[in-house]
């Protein structure tokens, strides 16, 4: 499944070993089941405040 994303480097991290470690997360790579279920699990949960979705 080729779905796109943005890395978005988290600014107020100054460890080196750990902004290492979170960009490596972007190789991870979900089969289209796991995606889905990862999915359906999230829409599950209840969003407070502004997540960067644009019309608030």
């Amino acid at each position: 499944m080729d779905i796109p994303f943005r890395i978005s480097p988290n600014k107020s991290s100054k460890n080196k070993e750990r902004i290492i470690e979170n960009l490596d997360a972007s190789e991870v790579e979900l089969m289209e089941d796991e995606f889905s279920s990862l999915e359906a699990a999230l829409n599950q949960c209840k969003v407070y405040g502004h997540r960067g979705l644009g019309g608030f």
